[in-house]
């Protein structure tokens, strides 16, 4: 879209504007300012992705799950009696826990409930150690799914005549969930 072009004063000089751009032709037309210029370059710059990001950005062009270094164990309080024959919750007394004591006082008491934090290998080792000693320890979504580090696995497990049952989540790099909610 141009703009009239306009007389100034009697020397017969004219103007010429452009709301468009034209492209390398405008130049004919119109000399842009040092700040059109400037921006024109960056323009330029951004446009050219493959030259400022280089050959390394594109080594991965899957894209990768996040994969978190803390995770919440989260225990249920302790039912009795013991559970119905539909619930599979297997014993696990005695297991040796990649963490400090007993599962049944991991973490520190939230109500009734106990939760604590996990690294990644902990985590890791929980969820064999109980995949190993018979725990159906299943994610949430369309079954059948076995639980993995990647999402929220949720399971059944017995000591003695108490049975439990349990979460495991990876935690957000903010830190969320917590065990306070």
């Amino acid at each position: 879209m141009h703009e009239p072009v306009h007389a100034r004063g009697g020397d017969g000089s004219g103007g010429v504007s452009a709301v468009g751009w034209l492209g390398e032709e405008e130049g004919v037309y119109w000399v842009p300012s040092a700040e059109r210029r400037v921006l024109d370059e960056l323009a330029d710059h951004l446009e050219d992705v493959e030259v400022w990001l280089g050959a390394a950005a594109w080594s991965e062009p899957i894209a990768r799950p996040y994969v978190s270094s803390s995770y919440l164990l989260w225990l249920e309080p302790p039912n009795d009696p013991p559970p119905p024959p539909e619930v599979n919750a297997p014993s696990v007394r005695g297991a040796p826990w990649p963490f400090d004591g007993p599962i049944d006082q991991f973490g520190e008491p939230v109500g009734q409930a106990r939760c604590g934090h996990l690294d990644l290998a902990q985590a890791f080792e929980t969820l064999r150690l109980m995949r190993s000693l018979g725990v159906e320890a299943m994610a949430l979504g369309d079954p059948p799914r076995q639980a993995a580090l990647d999402g929220l696995a949720l399971g059944n497990f017995t000591i003695d005549a108490e049975w439990f049952g349990f979460w495991l989540t990876p935690r957000g790099p903010d830190g969320y969930p917590g065990c306070a909610g």
